[in-house]
């Protein structure tokens, strides 16, 4: 399993999915060994019904872990499927909602959906998390004027000018 996790950090996908089945098979059902195998599967573009279903199969052994529901929205999301994307973000933050990485996949995705004001209320969450955050302030920026909320997003524009003169 260590062996397997080195290799995912290396984005040596095959590798690791590979020690990842293996470890499945003596642990069968373990949430840890079934979201590495999700991850790698779905980073590596091994297989995305694959990871789908290790990543369901990580939910039905820990229905309380945020990272599965995460796991799941980013998969969703990246297969162009934005709302069953939401469906998993809201559950993953029904678990923790104070979940850094889903407020911010959750607030792109509804962005993608053109949902601006839902977007800048998931942006805004995110930032009061991680005030520094550039793409945060970036994101809650575009959800804020797209939501015909100029004056808000001008002052937080400028806000982050200021944090940021080099960029």
């Amino acid at each position: 399993y260590n062996l397997a996790r080195l290799h995912l950090r290396r984005s040596e996908y095959p590798q690791a999915v590979e020690l990842l089945r293996q470890a499945d098979k003596i642990l069968p059902n373990t949430p840890d060994i079934l979201l590495n195998l999700g991850t790698a599967l779905h980073e590596g573009q091994i297989s995305m019904p694959e990871a789908r279903a290790t990543y369901l199969a990580a939910v039905a052994a820990a229905p309380e872990s945020p990272l599965a529901y995460n796991n799941l929205g980013n998969l969703s999301s990246g297969m162009g499927r934005h709302e069953e994307a939401v469906g998993y973000y809201e559950k993953a933050l029904e678990l923790d909602p104070e979940y850094f990485d889903t407020l911010y996949n959750y607030a792109g995705t509804l962005l993608e959906l053109r949902r601006f004001t839902d977007a800048a209320a998931a942006y805004d969450r995110a930032l009061k998390l991680s005030p520094c955050d550039l793409d945060v302030r970036n994101g809650l920026i575009t959800a804020l004027s797209s939501s015909g909320n100029f004056a808000e997003a001008m002052g937080l524009a400028m806000e982050t000018a200021d944090l940021y003169p080099d960029r």
